[in-house]
């Protein structure tokens, strides 16, 4: 399919609100290729640093990749994309990372990682119960709260990636063809980065497994009370669970 990017419109910043292990280098890849071929601005804020600069541009780009409360007070008139993902895999997507692919380590995360690479995969999983970001960065955070943020969830994304990379974009005021949303959602498929179908698991591939609802396959009843007991209410604010009856 051939990439054609046309400029189509002058129109305000936007913003892409993410969160650790929830998605975000997969967002930053498609993002950034917008952004290259509308020549406008890109900025990477709060993970590794990563910028394009254009003269004249018309827009900025913005991704908050480890996005806070503080993150969503965007001007009124401009716009936002918000992904989410259940806490369960992003806990579970992180005790991987750190424990074997995660790159842009900092102290904490080489700590974490000799810890993990030294006990069980179940008192690993413990440790992973106090290093789930997207509870620290939004505590109490539900859905639809801000009329000018788009809240959308990977698990939908996955779904059908098409469908939701549209609704994205049409939010933003993006002005992609349809011919446009196919190719990213094709170059940016799991299988296209990765060579894999999603869930043939690479436990030490940044893009270990693509799938939602993995958390089902290391959750034991121990974990799963004491997770209940820490994020419990959280977990239906966000919208993943209706009930503590899980």
């Amino acid at each position: 399919m051939k990439d054609t990017f046309e400029f189509r419109s002058l129109m305000t910043d936007v913003y892409f609100l993410g969160h650790h292990k929830c998605a975000t280098s997969w967002m930053r890849k498609v993002f950034r290729h917008i952004a290259q071929k509308k020549h406008w601005n890109y900025e990477v804020h709060q993970g590794i640093n990563d910028f394009l600069k254009f003269e004249n541009s018309k827009r900025t780009i913005k991704m908050f990749v480890n996005a806070v409360h503080e993150n969503f007070k965007i001007p009124e008139h401009e716009k936002a994309v918000h992904l989410l993902r259940d806490p369960r895999d992003a806990m579970i997507s992180g005790y991987w990372s750190w424990k074997n692919s995660h790159k842009n380590n900092n102290a904490e995360i080489l700590e974490v990682r000799e810890v993990l690479n030294r006990c069980s995969l179940t008192e690993g999983l413990e440790v992973m119960l106090n290093y789930i970001r997207i509870f620290d960065q939004i505590p109490k955070y539900v859905p639809g709260k801000f009329r000018n943020i788009l809240d959308i969830r990977y698990e939908e994304l996955l779904e059908n990636s098409f469908y939701i990379f549209n609704k994205m974009f049409k939010f933003l005021d993006l002005a992609l063809t349809d011919e446009e949303v196919q190719f990213l959602t094709d170059e940016y498929s799991f299988k296209n980065i990765t060579m894999r179908l999603p869930g043939n698991e690479n436990k030490n591939s940044h893009y270990r497994k693509g799938v939602s609802g993995d958390w089902k396959n290391y959750f034991t009843l121990d974990i799963k009370k004491k997770f209940k007991k820490k994020y419990g209410e959280e977990l239906i604010l966000l919208g993943y669970e209706k009930d503590m009856e899980w």
